[in-house]
């Protein structure tokens, strides 16, 4: 979804830190407060592989999960 939110964000000429989404998220979701980019990027790649395929109505494709997994580590 995040990269979705990014989407969105850029049609209206908006910026969307990727990062402090998944803290925000993260603070919410799980009730820690994590700062530090890393520890941010592993605590959200833990949350997805967890969340699996399917959060939501958002179904990801085998390929596209791993694909996403993979941007966590890169962004």
């Amino acid at each position: 979804m995040d990269h979705v939110l990014v989407w969105l964000a850029a049609r209206r000429g908006d910026q969307l830190d990727t990062l402090t989404t998944w803290r925000l998220s993260l603070a919410r979701d799980l009730d820690t407060d994590v700062s530090d980019p890393e520890e941010v990027r592993r605590w959200a790649l833990t949350y997805a592989r967890a969340a699996g395929p399917v959060v939501g109505d958002v179904r990801f494709t085998p390929a596209g999960l791993q694909a996403y997994l993979a941007s966590l580590l890169s962004s």
